[in-house]
């Protein structure tokens, strides 16, 4: 079927080109030969310069952008609310010691407890 095919196509390609103005097919044959010289590379280098600047562009972006438009406004705190602060994690520390103290006191007498 495929050979049928490319035979077919080729007869018909054949008398087409011969009834052709030999104008045209010197041109013809000038792309075809252009076209079949051309070296033809996996990876053209001329846009190669475009990979590495989109790149820097999208991590300065992913830098830049969330500083700019972070909305953040600085916490003003007076004397007062400063104080109370101090005083609240003073708190917390002394919490923990009692915490530690009453296990302390817990596990003296679970020993007491095992010893009768």
């Amino acid at each position: 079927m495929d050979k049928k095919l490319n035979q077919l196509t080729d007869e018909i390609i054949n008398t087409e080109t011969k009834n052709l103005d030999s104008h045209i097919s010197d041109n013809l044959r000038e792309s075809r030969q252009k076209a079949l010289t051309q070296k033809t590379r996996f990876f053209d280098l001329s846009r190669f310069w475009l990979m590495p600047v989109t790149a820097m562009a999208a991590l300065a972006a992913y830098i830049i952008l969330p500083l700019l438009l972070s909305n953040s406004v600085p916490l003003q705190i007076n004397d007062q609310q400063a104080l109370s602060i101090v005083q609240e994690m003073d708190m917390i520390d002394q919490m923990e010691l009692v915490e530690d103290l009453e296990f302390y006191e817990w596990l003296s007498s679970e020993d007491d407890l095992s010893t009768i």
